[in-house]
C-alpha cells in the first residue's frame, strides 16, 4: 500500500472516530449512545489492521526479494575476493 493510501486511511479513519465521539456527546438517548459506539467500531479496527501491516503472502514475497539480493550481493563478493587472490 503506497504512503498516500495510507494516511488517507488514517485520516478518513480518524475523522469518522470523531463523529462518532460528537454523536456520543450529543446523544439524547440510548440508541444514539450505542450507534457512537457501532461507528466507533469500524476506525478501530482500520487503524488495527493498517498498524499489523502486510499480509501474510506479501511478508513472504519481500523475504524472497530480500534474500534473492543477498545471494546476489555474496556471489558479487565471492567474485572480487576470487580476483583480489
Amino acid at each position: 500500500m503506497s504512503n498516500f493510501l495510507r494516511y488517507s486511511a488514517y485520516a478518513i479513519a480518524f475523522l469518522q472516530f470523531i463523529a462518532s465521539i460528537v454523536v456520543f456527546v450529543n446523544g439524547y438517548s440510548r440508541i444514539d449512545m450505542l450507534a457512537a459506539f457501532a461507528l466507533a467500531i469500524l476506525p478501530i479496527v482500520v487503524f488495527l489492521l493498517l498498524r499489523s501491516g502486510p499480509d501474510a503472502e506479501e511478508r513472504k514475497l519481500i523475504h524472497a526479494v530480500n534474500k534473492a539480493k543477498l545471494r546476489k550481493e555474496l556471489k558479487e563478493l565471492e567474485k572480487y575476493a576470487d580476483s583480489k587472490k
